[in-house]
């Protein structure tokens, strides 16, 4: 799930760049800083659901999230939104630090790796291991 976020992460901060690029393309050609907002970058590409996402956020989730926040969130330039997203993703695909953090890469080590899981060994000397799972 935390590799999920962070290419999520990574493609969302591709996003913010190209949309960055398009921001300045404009800029030369007119002269004036005028970046697409998400609102109507999101009904460009898909204006379906757009309409079809306000009464399911409405009634499923809470009226709130639409109304201040989301909508507030759409009339934001799209790099910032994207950007932000990205950093976000990118953080929730991080390992936590600290305590929780050290007991987390023990418990997600290798059996058998050097130093993984013994008490007192410092973070200098643990050495990362990867399970995946199928």
């Amino acid at each position: 799930m935390r590799t999920g976020f962070r290419v999520l992460g990574w493609i969302l901060a591709v996003l913010a760049i190209l949309l960055l690029a398009r921001d300045l393309f404009v800029l030369a050609q007119s002269g004036a800083w005028a970046p697409i907002d998400v609102g109507p970058l999101w009904n460009a590409l898909h204006p379906g659901s757009l309409q079809l996402a306000q009464p399911a956020i409405e009634r499923h989730v809470h009226p709130y999230l639409w109304d201040p926040l989301l909508l507030d969130g759409a009339a934001d330039p799209g790099v910032r939104g994207a950007g932000r997203a990205g950093g976000a993703d990118s953080a929730a695909g991080r390992a936590p630090a600290g305590p929780a953090g050290a007991a987390l890469r023990r418990l997600t080590a290798v059996a058998g790796a050097p130093s993984a899981g013994v008490a007192g060994c410092g973070a200098a000397h643990y050495v990362p291991r990867r399970v995946f799972q199928a």
